[in-house]
Parts: C-alpha cells; structure tokens; sequence
C-alpha cells in the first residue's frame, strides 16, 4: 500500500466502515488518490475472507502511473510582472497533478490581479496531459480587462458632517489603483471615527479611461456587460425593478453575442448573465420567463462542468440550485425537488473535499433542499435539512452578518412551515418567530431586499398565531408585515400581492374589520385591486 494511503485510511477510521459501506470507502480512496496525481486510479472491494471465525474484506488499490506536471505557462499576462504570478502558486515542475490545488493558485491569481486594480480579471487553467506519458502541461489563460483607477471620491449622506472629513478618513487618492481590500480598510477607517451608525463604500464605473494608466487598451464591450449587470442589481436594491430587469437584458444579449464570436472566452460569462435575468424576471412575476432563462443558464454550466470540471462544477452547482427555485415558482415540485437534491450533492462533495471554499455554499444548498422538500409534501425531511441548514447557517451569520442572515430567516421559515404541516405548532410558532425578527431587521435596513421572503415569513407567523386562537397577535403581525413591506408594495406590487392577499382573506374570514384596523388603506386598495 502507497504510504499516504495508509495514512488516509488510519486518519479517516476507513477500516472500520469498509464493511458497513464498502461504496464509500471506494470512493473516498479513489478521490484521495487522484488528489495526488494517480489519475487512473482504481480502488475496489475484494471478495470477502473468513478468519478464525472473523471476516475480512480486502480492498484492492491499482493506483496506475502518478501523473506530475510537466510544464507550468501563463498566457494573456501583460501587466503583471512574470515572477509576481509565479509566486501565487504553490507547486512546480515535478509536482503531482493536483486539480484542487491548480484551481486554489487560478482563485490566487485572480486575487492578485483584482488586488492591482483589475477587478473584471479572469483567469482558466487549461490542464493538458500528454498521449505518451503521465506528464501533464499546465497552462493559466488570463484575461486581464481593464485597470481600474479611483477617478473621483464623493461623499453622500453624511448629514451635517462635513465631506471633507468623511474624504480625509478614507484616504484614497484619486489616480491610485482600485484595490477591494484597499476599499474595506477605507470604510473601516471612516466607521473608526465614530461619528457613523453605518458605513458603506462602493464603485461606479465612470465613462472614461483613466489618463493616470496609459497601457490600458480601449473600453471593452464585455466591461460595458458587467457594468450594466452592476447597474441592475443596484437598480433592483432601490426597488426600480422594471429597471432592473431592462439592464439584464441588454447585459445578456451583450454577453449572447460575444459568446457567438469566441465561445470559449465567454460561455461563462453568458451563462451568468443568462442566471441574472432569471433573478430579475422573477422579481417582477415573470416565473415562466425566468424558468426558461436559468434551464438555459444550467444547460452551458453542465456543459462547460463536464469538460472543465475542477473549473465549472461549482458554478454548475449554483445554476441546479437556481433552476430549481424557478421549477418551485411555476409548482413543478418533483422537478425542483431533484435539482436540489442533485446541487446539494455536488456542493457536499466539494465541501468535503475543500471545506474552508465550499461548506458556506453547501450550508444554503441545504436550505433550498430543505424549501424543495417541503414544497413536495415531505414534511419531517424538510424539518430535519432546515435545521441542519440552520446550525451550519448560524455561525455564519455570526460573522457575515448582511450575506447570512437572509439564508437564516429563509432556512427558520422552512423549518416553520414543516413544523405547522406535521402539527408541531409550539415549535411551528417559535421558528416562525425567529424567522420574522430576522427578516425584520433586513426589512428595515433593505426597503426592497429579497420582498416576497419578507412577507412569507410573515405568513409562516400568522398561520401559527391563527391555529393557536392568538388573534390579536395575527392582526398586528398583518399590520406589521404592510408597513415593512410599503416601498416594495409601493413600486411594484405583482410578487406580492398572491400572498398578502390570502393573508388579508383569512384575517377578514375570522374579522372583518381587523383589516381595516391594522392595514393602511392605500396599501390595503393596491392588493386589493390586483389579487
């Protein structure tokens, strides 16, 4: 047996589990082993042996040839010196072939480059092994895009706080390199001050090329693509999302016809875009629409998965989870519930094998199986994944707070609804209570963030507080979830107004004068008029 194999199987207990789930041991070893270059390893369970009595299965490991990289190349680097983006990796000439590995030096690279200004930088490794010999030829194709350069610094916001101290706080010259963690550092130094509750600092791409970087090559149309992406998820932030949805378009059909030119530079990025307009076009009820465009999205990231898999499977992952959101939206449940099962699969495996890049990723894969689940009539399983969603999703939240929270409500009111399916109401109550607060507070920060989960938490409550004759409560959590939802309800009412109504009808079944009391009028009129 190859020394680390030993090390393995005696670090993982594998000798333990082999006759309880031989499968797995199979796999496992068979994974460790391509890890380290055996690319043609093979790992199989021997016929069993009888011993004094005891049995013995045997596990037979053909580990073939140990493929090593050959030669180590970067291409499209044109700005960055050599040695700068040799140093982001960690292996040489000689090494084993090891596609995690290669895929944690690509995310370095980019890093690097983002780090000097390049923020649309992209970066493939392209892994070729030769016909006669376990060598393989690495290559880095790196798209650098265009250097990014402060060009102006405004301050918005500031009350009677004059600009010029917000601007002296945040250091950043105007002409200096765009630098993301520069950015952080500065927003830390204006909440230092301590005269802010909050802080926040973001980019807009200006409509010229800075004169402080003369190496940089004209406007690309693919720049002008991620703009506009940037630009409709701003747009939908502050509520415009009609808006929102015409600047995803344009992104896409941007990124379409790039792609019709060189397939291979930009398949990718249209099947990103492809994702983004789904998002948009089911903001404003389009679900039909958006299930086309994210079926369209997961159809290229499987593609691109099955050829470039250490490359895409991830992204591939995303598109399954995506895709199974919008078979949900049109009540295609079984449909939905196997892209989730089939996402969370992918995500669990890629966690185990890198969990500091991809347990977070999976953590949410498990509220959405648990939301496909539920919506598929499979109560007690949908239970159980919430709350394993939940206690992976909490200490995340801890620490990420703005990016982790939503997942968490969303994960508490899955837990909630399966709980009020199966007759737990106690239980059923207290995550839907959970699920409210949170989705409060993001409410109160982001008027027209994530709208429609704000009012399901909401229905998750009400549900409980009826069935358990709490009807005062039900009516102020009613008056609650319109007046935290007025902006949205305002602006683009359609996604609402499904479930508000219902709401609204069962509160007047039980009073009908309830409504009256706790929900504005106008609001009240704008449901009204479209359910």
């Amino acid at each position: 047996m190859l020394p680390d194999l030993d090390a393995r199987v005696a670090g993982q207990n594998l000798a333990a589990e082999v006759l309880r789930n031989p499968g797995a041991v199979t796999r496992d070893l068979t994974d460790f082993l391509r890890s380290r270059g055996y690319l043609r390893a093979t790992v199989r369970p021997a016929p069993p042996l009888f011993e004094n009595g005891a049995a013995v299965l045997p596990i037979a490991v053909d580990p073939g040839p140990q493929f090593v990289l050959a030669t180590i190349a970067f291409e499209g680097r044109r700005n960055i010196a050599d040695e700068d983006v040799a140093r982001t990796i960690d292996f040489t000439s000689g090494s084993p072939y090891n596609p995690a590995a290669i895929d944690a030096a690509r995310a370095r690279i980019v890093a690097l480059y983002r780090s000097r200004g390049f923020s649309s930088a992209a970066v493939t490794a392209n892994a070729a092994i030769r016909d006669t010999e376990p060598r393989v030829d690495l290559t880095f194709e790196i798209a650098e895009g265009l250097r990014q350069t402060i060009g102006d610094v405004v301050v918005a916001g500031s009350g009677g706080v004059d600009p010029d101290v917000v601007t002296r706080a945040l250091r950043l010259a105007v002409g200096s390199t765009l630098d993301p963690a520069e950015l952080l550092r500065a927003r830390q130094r204006v909440f230092d001050t301590g005269l802010f509750r909050r802080v926040d600092v973001t980019t807009e791409t200006m409509n010229r090329i800075s004169e402080a970087d003369p190496a940089q090559p004209d406007a690309h149309t693919s720049d002008w693509a991620r703009t506009l992406a940037n630009l409709a998820t701003r747009l939908g932030h502050v509520g415009r999302l009609e808006d929102a949805l015409q600047k995803a378009e344009q992104a896409e059909r941007i990124w379409r016809g790039l792609t019709e030119k060189q397939p291979d530079a930009y398949m990718s990025d249209w099947a990103t875009s492809l994702a983004n307009l789904a998002a948009h076009l089911g903001h404003v009820g389009r679900f039909e629409d958006a299930l086309q465009k994210a079926e369209q999205a997961e159809r290229i990231r499987r593609g691109l998965a099955e050829k470039q898999p250490d490359a895409y499977t991830a992204d591939w992952a995303t598109s399954l989870a995506n895709l199974a959101a919008n078979l949900s939206a049109v009540g295609r449940f079984e449909d939905a519930l196997r892209k989730a099962e089939q996402a969370e699969r992918i995500r669990r495996a890629l966690a185990e094998k890198q969990p500091d890049a991809y347990t977070a990723a999976w953590a949410t894969s498990l509220a959405n199986l648990a939301d496909a689940q539920l919506s598929a009539g499979q109560f007690a399983i949908a239970r159980d994944f919430a709350k394993k969603a939940i206690s992976k999703i909490r200490p995340l939240a801890e620490r990420y707070r703005l990016v982790y929270n939503p997942w968490l409500g969303f994960a508490h009111r899955i837990a909630a609804e399966s709980y009020f399916r199966m007759e737990g109401l106690d239980n059923a109550v207290a995550e839907a209570m959970r699920s409210a607060e949170i989705w409060t507070e993001i409410a109160t920060l982001r008027q027209n963030f994530e709208s429609i989960q704000v009012a399901k938490a909401f229905r998750a409550l009400i549900k409980c507080q009826l069935k358990l004759n709490q009807s005062e409560d039900a009516f102020a959590s009613l008056g609650c979830v319109f007046e935290l939802l007025r902006k949205p309800l305002s602006g683009n009412p359609r996604p609402l107004t499904k479930v508000l109504s219902e709401l609204v009808d069962e509160i007047a079944a039980i009073d009908g004068d309830a409504v009256a009391r706790v929900v504005p009028s106008d609001l009240l009129a704008i449901v009204r008029a479209r359910s």
